[in-house]
């Protein structure tokens, strides 16, 4: 990538070029990791049944009940965006979730800025590609990362 890309505190695939789009997800497509993906329909969501939160929080819970867990420390990073409190009630349900399937397992679960992030960064990439393929009908960016997806489901 150019030297400016990379010196830049930020880069988010919402407000970046074509060329740059390229450019991250085909590196993202040359590193050794699994996608998972859920699409969730939110016209599918009873009106009032939950919060936004909540609502991201189940969506989370639904792709790591998903998750192959091979290893004896399971690593979460997540976007800071929420408070304390809600970080906590996040941080409870994913090790509740976890614990039901590898009860032995260390659980880490880091809520991080995104602008310090690299790996954050590369989510926001590489969900921007899956949001086109379903909101605006354009497999451009998505085929060049789905060689990685191991699943997604659409609900």
């Amino acid at each position: 990538m150019k030297k400016t890309i990379k010196n830049l505190p930020e880069i988010k695939a919402n407000n970046s070029t074509n060329e740059i789009r390229n450019a991250v997800l085909k590196d993202i497509s040359k590193i050794n990791l699994s996608i998972y993906s859920h699409i969730q329909n939110k016209s599918n969501i009873v009106e009032g049944s939950m919060d936004t939160k909540e609502f991201y929080n189940n969506v989370a819970l639904k792709v790591i009940s998903r998750i192959a867990i091979k290893n004896k420390i399971f690593e979460i990073i997540v976007d800071k965006s929420k408070s304390k409190k809600e970080r906590a009630v996040f941080n409870s349900m994913v090790t509740d979730e976890i614990n039901k399937v590898k009860s032995f397992i260390e659980i880490k679960i880091t809520h991080l800025d995104s602008k310090n992030s690299p790996a954050l960064q590369a989510v926001d990439f590489i969900s921007w590609a899956i949001f086109r393929k379903y909101e605006k009908k354009d497999t451009t960016f998505y085929d060049i990362i789905k060689g990685r997806i191991v699943s997604e489901i659409n609900e």
